[in-house]
């Protein structure tokens, strides 16, 4: 099961970001709620599937492997 999560900062950033564009996440990266998850963390290519945008990815390596910053959008 996947413990780590998004800071919470950067997640109201994104969603109001989103709100702005008119846009909603990616289910294929939004998996649960959690915006890094699923493509934003595993090795998925986000510039060459158009299925994803809009896209994130996340680094999951802070605070001992369990805070999930995004790094891409």
């Amino acid at each position: 099961a996947q413990t780590d999560v998004t800071d919470p900062s950067e997640v109201a950033a994104l969603n109001i970001i989103f709100s702005r564009w008119g846009l909603q996440a990616s289910a294929a990266w939004n998996i649960s709620g959690e915006p890094c998850s699923g493509a934003a963390i595993d090795g998925t290519d986000i510039d060459s599937d158009p299925e994803l945008k809009p896209a994130i990815k996340c680094d999951c390596s802070y605070n001992a492997s369990t805070v999930c910053h995004i790094t891409r959008l």
